[in-house]
């Protein structure tokens, strides 16, 4: 019995050196999570812009470009580019060779641009493209503008009352409608208030002539003009009207008036920044459709600034009050209204369609010239 005890103690006490040699196992190692990996960073999307000017013409070049800065301001991972001074017989040469850029979106910024635009469109179904001033639209390509002559029609209630001879001038670019339709909306507005008022009206036929638009504000302050409305894209006919002592509107960039502070009555301009920031999200995420956007004052595309220390006493109040029935739905081209020959083209109670301003083609009564060929 004793040895069968000792015996057991000998093997117990093996067993505990055996174990004390091998040591306690260690515990096993968690198995790690799975990790998802970081998302791709996103890809920029790319916006390029044709431009018909240069952007320092201070005026439709200039406010497009201060458009495209707010975009790279107010939208994340964006990449813009653009093209300035580019002629109609290059634009789809040039707007083809972006969209071979791999663009994903290309505003072709002047009316002129229109066809070229279209006809480059088809040919890149993965690019969007937006042509201003415009009405085409397909699968790939819209339209976007502003109803700018309601801003017009205000600085012409400021001209018919600030004017001491009744007679105001238009530097005119292009013979397009949406010119006929500006100059018409300049002389409702001064005519409202001063029904004595008559427009005096000069073709450059050119978006950028400094030296055709000078000549064209003198030859109009020789025949008695004292307010010059500017539909070019320069300031030169501000500045010029300065320099004859007469008053000027300003067009295009708000800051029109900045080159002639004393004499310039106001400013009708462009706020293009947020209509491109819709365009591009819009594109970024999916929801973009081919539309013909035609947006109005209220919408905040158009600006009117701040009338400037020439203007007539009086004339504050009823550009107010003429903007608050503006923006509260009453629209300019309501009639009745007549042409420059006497006829009544826009009975009472009716108003103009978009498409009868779209293609304008006649000069309301008190714009003293003949209607031009348009093209």
């Amino acid at each position: 019995m004793s040895r069968r005890i000792s015996i057991l103690i000998v093997a117990v006490m093996g067993l505990a050196l055996l174990l004390a040699a091998c040591g306690t196992p260690a515990p096993a190692e968690p198995t790690p999570e799975p990790t998802t990996p970081p998302p791709a960073p996103e890809e920029p999307i790319k916006a390029a812009f044709v431009y018909v000017g240069p952007i320092g013409d201070h005026g439709w070049t200039y406010a497009h470009d201060q458009g495209r800065l707010y975009l790279e301001e107010n939208v994340e991972n964006v990449e813009t580019t653009y093209l300035e001074s580019v002629s109609d017989v290059d634009a789809e040469a040039r707007i083809r060779d972006l969209a071979e850029q791999g663009y994903d979106v290309i505003f072709t910024t002047s009316f002129s641009f229109r066809d070229a635009t279209a006809a480059v469109a088809p040919d890149y179904p993965d690019v969007i493209f937006e042509n201003c001033s415009g009405f085409l639209t397909a699968d790939n390509m819209g339209s976007y503008f502003g109803r700018m002559y309601q801003g017009k029609y205000l600085a012409g209630i400021v001209a018919g009352l600030t004017t001491q001879s009744n007679k105001i001038g238009y530097v005119a670019p292009i013979t397009i409608p949406e010119v006929i339709r500006l100059i018409n909306a300049v002389t409702l507005g001064a005519r409202s208030v001063n029904p004595d008022v008559e427009m005096y009206v000069v073709w450059i036929g050119n978006w950028f002539d400094p030296p055709a638009e000078t000549a064209a504000v003198n030859s109009m302050v020789d025949a008695g003009v004292d307010v010059i409305f500017t539909g070019t894209d320069t300031t030169f006919p501000v500045v010029t009207a300065t320099e004859r002592d007469v008053w000027s509107v300003g067009y295009d960039s708000c800051e029109s008036c900045d080159a002639a502070p004393e004499m310039c009555l106001t400013t009708p301009c462009w706020n293009w920044g947020p209509t491109y920031v819709e365009v591009v999200e819009a594109v970024r995420d999916g929801t973009w459709a081919p539309e013909a956007t035609y947006d109005a004052m209220a919408d905040g595309i158009v600006i009117v600034t701040e009338l400037g220390p020439a203007a007539a006493e009086g004339a504050q109040a009823a550009f107010d009050a003429a903007k608050a029935a503006i923006e509260g739905g009453q629209d300019v081209f309501c009639g009745p209204i007549s042409d420059n020959d006497g006829e009544i083209r826009v009975a009472e109670g009716e108003c103009m369609t978009d498409m009868d301003l779209l293609g304008f083609n006649w000069y309301v009564e008190g714009v003293a010239a003949e209607m031009p060929e348009l093209f």
